[in-house]
């Protein structure tokens, strides 16, 4: 899909791997700048979430895929909506407000079979491109500076190691869900196995794109990190 638009000078990309920052410092960008994020994980969390309610969790993501596989569920039969309200991004399934029910463990395990599924990617697509022609947004995926939005001028790539990506999970799961018993090691494992399949994926697979700005959170604060991004903005603009 080519795209020739003005809107393009109105978006800012944040690719990298899970856990990096990236949401977290897209919301924080946005605010300063008075853009509006776009959390686009969380939009294929929503259809992930979508169809669990149709097929279930069954009793394993395997199953889970095989049946979302066999039974062809195309998007566009569920009823879901993405827009802002109070400068915060809303996604709602029919009459549901989604929210804390997308970060499940269970539904983060099922979520690579909606991802790696073409109709699916095209749809959220879709979207995010629709969000951004009507309003200046900030993005952040594992592809949006490679193939949904090629053409921004505004890219960076956050990155962080395995180490700290982990801590920062485990004590999202504290703070968030009250789950103390969440082993650290056990996450670190489950984020090295996504980070090969994000790299590996057929479609929409994380890549640092040609002209991004690469940024590395290890050893950075989140507001290290705000002006960092705003200093090279600042210079392109």
């Amino acid at each position: 899909m080519e795209i020739k638009n003005n809107y393009l000078e109105k978006v800012i990309t944040l690719d990298g791997p899970a856990g990096s920052g990236k949401s977290t410092i897209a919301k924080m960008l946005a605010k300063e700048m008075g853009y509006y994020h776009i959390d686009s994980g969380a939009i294929y969390r929503a259809y992930t979430y979508a169809v669990i309610k149709k097929i279930g969790y069954l009793n394993s993501p395997e199953e889970f895929g095989d049946v979302f596989l066999k039974e062809k569920i195309n998007p566009e039969q569920f009823s879901l909506q993405v827009y802002f309200e109070n400068d915060t991004q809303i996604i709602k399934l029919d009459t549901e407000i989604l929210n804390e029910q997308l970060r499940t463990r269970e539904l983060t395990e099922r979520i690579k079979y909606i991802a790696d599924n073409i109709s699916y990617r095209y749809k959220v697509n879709q979207i995010l491109r629709d969000l951004a022609v009507r309003y200046p947004v900030i993005v952040d995926g594992r592809d949006m500076g490679t193939e949904v939005f090629p053409e921004s001028r505004y890219k960076f790539y956050i990155d962080a190691s395995i180490e700290v990506r982990a801590k920062r999970r485990y004590e999202e799961y504290i703070q968030n869900y009250k789950k103390n018993h969440i082993d650290i090691e056990e996450i670190k494992k489950e984020i090295q196995k996504r980070d090969e399949q994000d790299k590996n994926r057929k479609i929409g697979a994380l890549k640092i794109p040609e002209d991004a700005i690469i940024i590395d959170t290890s050893n950075l604060t989140r507001n290290m990190v705000l002006n960092l991004l705003l200093t090279y903005l600042q210079k392109k603009f």
